[in-house]
């Protein structure tokens, strides 16, 4: 079952026992970074439930009809999700399937919900309807409610390996990139592909990592206002510098040149571990605070600070 996704096979397993058992959950609540077919599989999964042979066939009366339906919905919201979005789905779910046994709601990004939309859509998970069954899908589990975590089955979607990074290439039909270049995507497919075709990373991605080289090693306010400088210039690849920050802080407390991340350079970089993990948490935040859409020149320049102060203080200590 789930064929037409690749990789991901622990919640293929868990999505698959449910459907076979006739157990479902009234929530699922997909977790991890972009582009590792979180999206695709809460799909395939939603066809499963309805399809005649509980395996997405697609050629079933139930299978062709999956996308012209009010028993299904599959919502990808541009920007924010309002409490008045979750208001509107509501007052539709409890109404009874008009096609299906399942009302099934689809909704990708669901971390751009406000947070009067989750307590509205709160009251679906503490009260659902038999027949209705809701996927949240997210890459920031952390701006999803608590009390909405505790009503879902929370189910993790890990980074694609290598090999399935290059069988994504090959199902599209394209060329396959070096290792070294897949190796950079941190197992997301969606970055592999950008990587892949973007003529300007590679510049991108050689500046920003000569700039915090400089930073970790002279930790001044220069090296600051360079990154910062690198982050306005790049504002829309922010996601890629901040996974490059990221892997760089990686590769710098590792002793072994083998399981570095960016294993195309020489990174003699080293932090110590405690260090290391207050530039995580830093990066964490600003990733946090970026995808909510907060303010993206203070979020970056006070990051940035923070993590040239975290660098100092070690070297005084």
């Amino acid at each position: 079952m789930f064929e037409r996704v690749i990789g991901q096979q622990l919640p293929k397993e868990i999505l698959s026992t449910a459907i076979g058992s006739g157990k479902l959950s009234h929530a699922y609540i997909f977790y991890g970074q972009s582009g590792v077919g979180k999206t695709t599989l809460a799909i395939e999964f939603a066809k499963s439930i309805v399809c005649r042979n509980h395996s997405a066939c697609g050629t079933c009366d139930a299978c062709q009809q999956f996308f012209s339906t009010s028993d299904v919905k599959i919502i990808r919201p541009q920007k924010s999700i309002s409490v008045s979005d979750i208001r509107e789905i509501t007052s539709e779910i409890y109404l009874k399937p008009f096609l299906f046994d399942k009302k099934i709601y689809v909704i990708t990004d669901a971390d751009k919900m406000t947070v009067q939309a989750q307590n509205a859509l709160l009251k679906v998970f503490e009260e659902p309807p038999s027949y209705a069954v809701i996927v949240l899908v997210t890459s920031n589990l952390s701006m999803i409610l608590p009390t909405i975590l505790s009503r879902g089955v929370q189910i993790r979607f890990s980074p694609l390996s290598l090999a399935e990074l290059k069988l994504c290439f090959q199902n599209e039909g394209k060329p396959i990139p070096e290792d070294g270049l897949l190796s950079r995507a941190n197992g997301s497919a969606t970055r592999a592909f950008a990587l892949a075709e973007s003529e300007g990373y590679r510049s991108m991605r050689e500046t920003l990592i000569s700039d915090i080289r400089l930073l970790f090693q002279k930790r001044t306010t220069k090296e600051v206002i360079r990154l910062y400088s690198d982050f306005l210039t790049y504002q829309e690849e922010w996601e890629a510098l901040w996974d490059i920050f990221n892997s760089l802080v990686y590769d710098s407390t590792v002793s072994d040149p083998s399981l570095c991340k960016n294993t195309d350079i020489r990174w003699e970089v080293s932090l110590p571990v405690g260090t290391a993990e207050n530039i995580y948490k830093e990066l964490r935040s600003l990733k946090q605070k970026l995808s909510a859409n907060g303010a993206y020149n203070i979020g970056v320049l006070t990051a940035l600070t923070s993590i040239r102060n975290h660098l100092n203080k070690e070297r005084i200590s």
